[in-house]
């Protein structure tokens, strides 16, 4: 009923579950979101969100992953992760293709 209200010119779905994250012989449990790979675009249009480093994955991209700015600056696993690294989500390898810049201070996740 959404796509009916004036001025919504596209709907998604956003996905959200706990996974086991790994990394470097490291697991760690988190919140990941999801949504459909056709709708890559729709998602950089209406987010506001910026790129550290790589690059949105593009529509065709399977297997490919962007990540919050924490997994590279604030030392969740013992290494940072960068984008070219390959990360398994509950048993699923996926390469990361771009890390996401932080939403306050960069210099607040640095440290």
């Amino acid at each position: 009923m959404v796509e009916i209200v004036t001025g919504v010119r596209a709907i998604t779905s956003i996905y959200s579950l706990s996974s086991a994250v790994e990394f470097k012989n490291q697991k760690k449990y988190f919140m990941v979101a999801a949504f459909p790979s056709d709708e890559w675009q729709l998602f950089k249009e209406m987010s506001s969100l910026k790129i550290d480093e790589g690059q949105y994955p593009g529509a065709k991209d399977r297997g490919k992953i962007f990540l919050g700015s924490q997994y590279k600056y604030n030392k969740i696993f013992n290494t940072p992760i960068k984008v070219g690294d390959t990360i398994t989500l509950n048993g699923v390898n996926f390469k990361v293709s771009a890390i996401l810049a932080s939403l306050g201070n960069p210099q607040d996740d640095r440290n």
